[in-house]
């Protein structure tokens, strides 16, 4: 029977954590899925772990293969996939038990191109949920109705990630967006890119997925790469939102600005390096916002970090970022 829906988990040495993934998915009550470890060169006993599960459940599959990386690793998968539907998972997470027979019956009943739901981070044992902006189940059934909605998605942390969604898989195919293989905006990046061609997408205020976050060793933790991913996550939503309405995409792409730098600001909190301030995106970003007007076209909390960075006030805005945003 072809799977409704697959699960796609790139893998690279996580052999303390995938016995507690695959419990979370294989003891779901449904069983029409797959479930997809794409071993990336693992050096550990993570490859023969899933080989042993994979004795003994049909619904597991390993495809092995040097090490290039999550976002190649997750290509592979999408390629491989044959449900109607697909997920991209981490490993070293986990999901709800009901996550499965739930939202099988929210895309079978609203046949939507994305459904994104609530996420649940645990850090040192302790659970913080993180739902959609929207207390109840709703759906955006076409392009203009999702992009006015859209910025509340996107002030609400849910867009960027992909754990937190279900896409459909002729969506992905017919978009032709693949993963890119920056580590550390690779969600985003893939997430903007295909922004333009959402016109059905479902938020179901649900928390289904757990992400357990700063795992030692994992590429959260890294900051290499962070700084020009962030840059290039930046230009990304430039382009994407230069299509779009002349105040909402005015009002999109400075948040995409003033993103860039506060994400500096909360990284080396307020202490931005000179180097760092001297560096050409840094410039130019800096410029634009420079020429930025503060009106009602932007909120008051953006009108105040617009007036913080024009005055080089990055240690305050990193106290107000504690504070209140």
């Amino acid at each position: 029977m072809k799977p409704f829906l697959s699960i796609v988990c790139p893998t690279y040495n996580v052999e303390n954590y995938i016995i507690r993934f695959c419990k979370s998915i294989l003891n779901q009550t449904k069983e029409n899925f797959e479930l997809i470890f794409i071993n990336d060169g693992s050096t550990d006993n993570s490859r023969k772990i899933i080989e042993k599960l994979k004795e003994t459940d049909y619904r597991v599959k390993l495809i092995n293969k040097k090490n290039e990386g999550t976002g190649e690793a997750r290509n592979v998968g999408l390629l491989e996939a044959t449900g109607e539907y697909i997920i991209f998972a981490d490993p070293d997470d986990s999901f709800e038990e009901n996550f499965i027979s739930e939202i099988e019956t929210y895309l079978k009943e609203f046949k939507p191109e994305i459904a994104l739901f609530g996420y649940n981070t645990i850090y040192k044992n302790k659970k913080k949920s993180k739902s959609t902006f929207n207390k109840n189940l709703v759906f955006y059934d076409s392009k203009k109705k999702f992009r006015e909605a859209f910025s509340k998605i996107e002030n609400e942390n849910n867009y960027n990630s992909v754990w937190n969604k279900v896409y459909k898989v002729e969506f992905l195919k017919k978009s032709g967006v693949f993963f890119p293989d920056n580590p550390t905006a690779q969600d985003a990046i893939f997430n903007y890119k295909l922004i333009n061609n959402i016109s059905r997408i479902l938020l179901i205020p649900k928390c289904y997925y757990n992400y357990f976050s700063q795992r030692v060793g994992s590429a959260q933790n890294s900051k290499k790469n962070k700084y020009i991913d962030e840059y290039v996550l930046m230009k990304q939503k430039i382009v994407s939102f230069n299509t779009w309405e002349n105040q909402l995409k005015r009002t999109l792409i400075n948040q995409a600005l003033i993103d860039f730098i506060t994400t500096q600001v909360i990284t080396y909190k307020g202490k931005i390096p000179r180097k760092l301030q001297n560096s050409k995106e840094f410039i130019e970003v800096k410029s634009v916002l420079k020429s930025i007007k503060m009106n009602n076209e932007n909120t008051i909390i953006n009108n105040v970090k617009i007036f913080m960075i024009k005055t080089n006030q990055y240690r305050l805005l990193y106290y107000l970022y504690r504070i209140v945003i």
